[in-house]
């Protein structure tokens, strides 16, 4: 036990994923000192930037219940966040403290290290993960442990990992899982400071002796123990978080629960975390019957789940950008699964607090995202001053529920004889038909981390009905696809003919193997992907993705002249100036030519393959006045980007991958062009012969977010004030500890 870390009084369970709507159990405990987290996907670290309830600070105890990439493919991000997080700490305290902290400012730049427990076949996932990471100059420590009969031990709880394998023989490192058994420390009881007084005990380091359960001998010989001035301490929770992936792991958890049990109190809570059909299945209901009747269950599977997401934010802004332009910005569908048995009043976000549950659970629902209250928004796309656009916004009643009212615009759309096609114009201005393809959406546009509105680097290029191209597969690219698309999913999975890795860097191929688990479920035909030849160092160590239905092509294979892949598609790669193994792409097919840049400085050599592109995909990541500091991380400006366009004589520009440090929309106020373009946003659906109506709705963009800008400029400025007076706090307790 750590003699620094004592049990806490407050010790909170609390929900972050139910495991409906495609997502995965996950639990998150945290207490006055530590915080844990059962379970980490794709996401996750999203979920904590979407929610201010959530912070990530003391977060490095990771329990992974599954070998499947859906239970860890959070992870990598997480860490390389918390690295960052340190990083920023350490430059503050350099800045302020050079000469006083040196031996702490050392200690803050050290490698963060993160404590992970995972089944044994995982190991190789985790520490393959360095393949990649070292390419964002990553300093992440994955400390693995994998052993089922070492438990972890700290100041506030202790862990036993229970392994369970499947009764099959067959591929038993792949099918292994872990459960976990929890034991709260003894809560010490309350210091009786007129008894110690009475008994002869002066105040001071005495006091603190028998607090901590040591006796004390007095200056007279007397010896005074800790119960004579202590409260009677208070037992802590035992707990079990149980996941079983198929009925043929049932045999295996049963033997290892018992085995527990016979050395452990017996639990007061279990937390099922496998699925309902397993949950439901005569086997595991007998096997429940190890329990005695006092024991508390709570099943994930079956929690109620109301018309919310835990990515409120993302749905409230795409509500509101849907209003002022209903084509560009389609609605995102929430597709909520909803339990037939309600064994409980479970939520996304509910909370439970564990030091309570002796006697019975209670649930905190009043953190859980029911309803989201917005400022009134535009209901009309034709207007055109402040005037009308306030007059339109008084139309809206702002304390409805967003969840609510998107899906009764879903189903007041889809029953309307006029849909959103009426919006789109029948001819361009050459007398041409319409023409919808290529057509591209939008899934990540924001740089290096996810945050709230904008999730990293993903963008689906359609060149037909039936045939597209995923450019750049970041973390949660699925999640995004599912909650775009719905029930049409499966679909879409099947259109994605080739996925284009642009480079390593984490960013922007996360979530790759989601999403070939997905096609695989979908029993899609062997997609192509390509990427740099060093990424098959990564792919080869997660032995659940087939390599041998993945058609690999290397970016390097594709130089020069390129090559057609699949259905008449030409692909080429350009190297371009950027860390990481990067890469530009050229997409052609009839007469049409997307040109898609990844991350890079400006390039000649992108400019000369992608000379009269029909489309010009772009990164745009900084703004001109950070020119400097876009030319050091090898990123472009969005003026930048402008002049690629002309140069390329690229008849569109679509600017995308924008620094997190503008969440809404950056400033264009200085761009002139007479090329038509885009500001791409996540959820943003762009067909080829609407790009040129983009800049007509950009007074009503800047309008809607420019009160949001001051705001998010306040918070910026409090967060550094806020960090600085930390830091400060933090050294000078360093420098009295060691004085």
């Amino acid at each position: 036990m750590s003699p620094q870390l004592r049990p806490s009084k407050n010790v909170i369970m609390q929900v972050l994923w139910t495991g409906i709507d495609s997502s995965v159990p996950s639990l998150y405990i945290f207490t006055d000192s530590k915080k844990y987290l059962f379970n980490c996907g794709e996401g996750m670290q999203r979920i904590f930037t979407s929610n201010k309830m959530l912070r990530f600070g003391r977060l490095d105890t990771f329990f992974m219940t599954r070998h499947e990439w859906t239970h860890m493919g959070g992870l990598p991000g997480f860490g390389m966040t918390l690295r960052d997080m340190k990083r920023t700490l350490s430059e503050q305290n350099h800045k302020h403290f050079v000469n006083e902290a040196i031996k702490y400012d050392q200690k803050i730049k050290s490698t963060p290290e993160i404590m992970v427990h995972a089944p044994p076949s995982m190991i190789d996932v985790i520490t393959g993960a360095q393949t990649f990471m070292r390419f964002d100059n990553s300093g992440v420590n994955f400390k693995v442990e994998s052993s089922f009969n070492k438990c972890f031990a700290d100041g506030e709880m202790t862990v036993f990992p229970i392994l369970i394998e499947s009764e099959k023989e067959e591929n038993k490192n792949l099918s292994q899982a872990m459960s976990y058994l929890c034991q709260l420390l003894p809560l010490p009881g309350k210091f009786l400071i007129k008894d110690a007084l009475r008994l002869g005990v002066p105040k001071g380091p005495l006091f603190g002796a028998l607090s901590r359960g040591e006796s004390v001998t007095l200056p007279c010989g007397k010896v005074i123990s800790p119960e004579q001035v202590m409260e009677p301490q208070v037992n802590g929770v035992t707990f079990f978080v149980l996941d079983c992936p198929t009925e043929l792991h049932i045999k295996s958890l049963q033997e290892g629960i018992i085995q527990y049990m016979k050395l452990k109190s017996s639990p007061h809570l279990v937390i099922h975390a496998a699925s309902k059909s397993v949950c439901d299945s005569d086997y595991y209901k007998l096997f429940l019957q190890c329990f005695p009747p006092s024991t508390q269950h709570i099943y994930l599977s079956e929690c109620q789940q109301r018309l919310s997401s835990v990515f409120g934010p993302q749905h409230e802004m795409q509500l509101k950008l849907h209003q002022i332009h209903p084509i560009f910005f389609p609605l995102i569908e929430l597709q909520v699964e909803k339990s037939q048995a309600e064994r409980n009043g479970l939520f996304n976000f509910s909370r439970i607090k564990l030091r309570d549950v002796i006697s019975s659970i209670e649930y905190d629902n009043s953190q859980t995202i029911s309803e989201i209250e917005i400022n009134a928004i535009p209901v009309l796309n034709n207007f055109r001053t402040e005037n009308d656009f306030l007059k339109s916004a008084q139309l809206i009643n702002k304390s409805d529920n967003i969840f609510e009212r998107v899906s009764n615009l879903f189903r007041k759309r889809k029953s309307s004889s006029s849909s959103s096609e009426d919006f789109l114009p029948t001819k361009k201005h050459d007398n041409q038909p319409f023409k919808e393809y290529p057509k591209v959406v939008f899934f990540g546009t924001g740089s290096s981390i996810p945050s709230k509105l904008r999730n990293v680097s993903s963008t689906l290029l359609f060149l037909s009905d039936d045939e597209a191209v995923l450019l750049d597969c970041g973390e949660e690219c699925y999640g995004q696809l599912f909650r775009h698309y719905g029930n049409k999913i499966s679909h879409v999975l099947r259109c994605i003919k080739i996925i284009l890795i642009s480079h390593m860097h984490a960013d922007h191929h996360l979530g790759l193997f989601t999403l070939l688990d997905k096609m695989k479920l979908v029993k899609k035909n062997s997609v192509v992907l390509v990427a740099p030849e060093i990424m098959m160092n990564w792919l080869n160590c997660y032995k659940r993705i087939d390599l041998k239905s993945l058609n690999f092509v290397s970016n390097e294979k594709l130089m020069r002249e390129g090559e057609v892949l699949i259905r008449n598609i030409h692909v080429q790669s350009v190297k371009v100036d950027h860390p990481g193994h990067a890469y530009g792409f050229v997409i052609s097919k009839d007469r049409c030519k997307v040109t898609f840049s990844g991350d890079t400085l400006p390039s000649n050599e992108l400019i000369k393959a992608g000379e009269d592109s029909t489309i010009l995909i772009h990164e745009a990541t900084m703004e001109d006045d950070k020119a400097e500091e876009a030319f050091l991380k090898k990123h472009s400006t969005i003026g930048q980007a402008f002049v690629v366009a002309q140069k390329m004589k690229a008849k569109n520009l679509l600017l995308t991958h924008f620094s997190q440090r503008y969440p809404k929309i950056p400033n264009l106020n200085d761009i002139k062009s007479s090329i038509p373009f885009v500001l791409a946003f996540d959820h943003m659906e762009v067909s080829m012969d609407m790009i040129d109506e983009f800049e007509s709705i950009l007074p009503e963009l800047n309008f809607l977010f420019s009160t949001d800008a001051q705001e998010v400029q306040e918070v910026h400025e409090n967060a550094q004030v806020k960090t600085q007076i930390n830091a400060t706090n933090n050294i000078q307790e360093d420098i009295l500890k060691a004085s």
